[in-house]
């Protein structure tokens, strides 16, 4: 008897041979505070993604506790945020939309990465 792996197994799926995808509302919520949330993302991801909306005049988004990106806000809070996602199997590309209420709290919060969506909340 031959051992099966997913190299030699001739049922595996094709999609074993595709690069890294995520799947859909993967996201696990770590933290969350007023303007402020932190996302664990499983593997093949596998990272932890923060969204800092209460800097004076700026808002972040670390990735793994790094500075991914940092926009400066003039008059209201910042909506969107494109990102890189560095994984073993190469670099992802990410983004992030907020939409704040005028009581400031996060009305809306979407981390998108290579197109699908691995966390929402509304």
């Amino acid at each position: 008897m031959f051992p099966i792996d997913h190299v030699n197994n001739p049922y595996r799926s094709p999609t074993a041979d595709c690069a890294v995808t995520p799947a859909e509302h993967v996201g696990t919520l770590i933290d969350r505070a007023l303007l402020y949330r932190k996302v664990k993302l499983p593997s093949p991801i596998d990272a932890t993604i923060e969204y800092y909306g209460r800097g004076l005049g700026y808002e972040s988004i670390l990735i793994d506790g790094r500075l991914a990106i940092r926009k400066t806000s003039w008059l209201w809070f910042v909506p969107h945020f494109d990102f890189v996602v560095a994984t073993k199997s190469g670099d992802l590309a990410g983004s992030i939309d907020v939409r704040v209420a005028p009581w400031l709290m996060i009305s809306r919060f979407q981390i998108t990465i290579e197109g699908k969506v691995v966390y929402a909340e509304s």
